[in-house]
């Protein structure tokens, strides 16, 4: 007895989709604010404290938005984006109807500082005194917050090369 294999089209598997979202005005302004800022999307869910980076893509690509969020999580992008979360009702045009007060400052003042790298706090320890812009905390945050496109320095001697270049270039921490 021999068998034959035949498929019929109720037994074929359907072929997966990716589902492709179309960004809102909502979810470009969200992209707009972190690219005004120079940050990247890790960066906006570190300093939220609460989103991950997969969060703010799927808000970036419209995927959902923030009405979609709970409050928490709310507040964390509106920090994250250094906004408060008036400031985010008003640059997305969205009434989330919180009834908050404005907190009057920018949630950007109220983001943790980011830990430094083993290689910048060496550099401080060497190098503080003779260069004592490395002490200041301003300095200290940019250097960390840096964007490298591979990998960032290791030793404390590539921390200070970085340093000296950023004040050659004029380079002040803060400024936009």
């Amino acid at each position: 007895m021999t068998f034959a294999a035949v498929a019929t089209p109720f037994m074929a598997r359907p072929r997966s989709t990716t589902l492709v979202y179309k960004p809102t005005p909502v979810s470009l302004a969200l992209k707009l604010r972190r690219v005004e800022l120079g940050k990247s999307q890790a960066d906006v869910a570190f300093d939220s404290d609460i989103l991950t980076q997969t969060t703010v893509s799927e808000l970036e690509r419209g995927k959902y938005g923030p009405e979609d969020l709970t409050a928490a999580r709310l507040a964390g992008l509106a920090r994250g984006l250094g906004w408060t979360v008036l400031e985010l009702e008003k640059a997305t045009g969205l009434d989330l109807n919180l009834g908050l007060p404005d907190e009057g400052e920018s949630a950007m003042s109220k983001s943790r500082p980011r830990p430094l790298p083993e290689g910048l706090k060496e550099a401080v320890d060497i190098y503080g005194k003779r260069f004592e812009d490395l002490q200041d905390p301003v300095w200290q945050q940019y250097l960390a917050g840096f964007n490298w496109r591979s990998g960032q320095p290791q030793n404390p001697e590539a921390w200070l090369d970085l340093y000296r270049d950023l004040v050659r270039a004029g380079v002040e921490p803060g400024e936009a």
